[in-house]
């Protein structure tokens, strides 16, 4: 009976009644008998309902993010205390996770080794040779990473300063300097100190490579120009004015 198929209930019916469109005026038999039927079907029907669907109330807009949720939980259920991983563009990935591993203290270095129950022949630091090999140890107080450190902030025009704990090194990162290009870049290279000091001991075990603290401090050098070079493109200098600073 109706004449526009395709209308809605909300364009024949409001408070005030029914406003149909019939094709015919009359309406008797069977038709009427459906008519009765509708009429008892849609009674007390609410010509205003709300809008279907879901509202995110953890954004303003009222839209879902993932990130927004993963933030909320990340508060409230395990919240974080400690340093906050940069995951910067030009580190690459396997660097982050290495990095982020470091700080989680599960590096799978000489003294986590035993605490795990495993038998180690040898447990001093592959690259001294003298203390037992700590991730602590490793990165910050061995003296072949000290040596190493202090040629990457003589190239980055830092005075040298000696840390206890990769913590520490971390947090020094994260704080240092006022310029956030420059911060990035000096995050960039001292994450990718800690990696190719990782290198240098794992060529020191199963390589007997010999640990050079000057080449730990060119491949730092040399790589970090490429991961900018290559994973980004706000590096615009030339490799002969990144060798003399990483702030070029």
């Amino acid at each position: 009976m109706e004449s526009k198929k395709l209308c809605r209930i909300t364009d024949r019916i409001d408070q005030t009644g029914f406003k149909w469109r019939w094709k015919s005026a009359t309406m008797d038999g069977e038709v009427l008998d459906d008519f009765m039927e509708l009429c008892s079907i849609i009674q007390g029907f609410n010509t205003n309902p709300t809008p279907i669907g879901l509202r995110f109330n953890l954004n303003p807009d009222g839209n879902y993010t993932v990130n927004t949720l993963r933030q909320k939980l990340d508060s409230s259920v395990n919240p974080h205390t400690g340093i906050v991983i940069n995951w910067v563009k030009a580190i690459p990935l396997k660097v982050k996770c290495f990095v982020w591993t470091t700080l989680m203290d599960r590096l799978l270095v000489a003294t986590n080794l035993v605490n795990r129950g495993i038998n180690m022949a040898n447990t001093t630091c592959p690259l001294c040779n003298d203390e037992q090999e700590s991730g602590d140890h490793l990165f910050v107080k061995c003296p072949i990473s000290i040596e190493a450190i202090s040629w990457i902030f003589k190239w980055c025009g830092i005075p040298a300063t000696n840390f206890d704990t990769v913590t520490e090194f971390l947090n020094f990162t994260a704080t240092w300097g006022n310029c956030p290009r420059k911060r990035e870049r000096f995050k960039v290279v001292l994450y990718g100190m800690l990696w190719f000091t990782w290198l240098a001991r794992n060529n020191s075990i199963f390589k007997a490579v010999k640990p050079i603290p000057t080449m730990i401090a060119d491949e730092v050098i040399s790589q970090t120009y490429a991961w900018f070079k290559y994973r980004t493109s706000e590096l615009n200098c030339r490799w002969i004015d990144w060798s003399i600073s990483p702030f070029c």
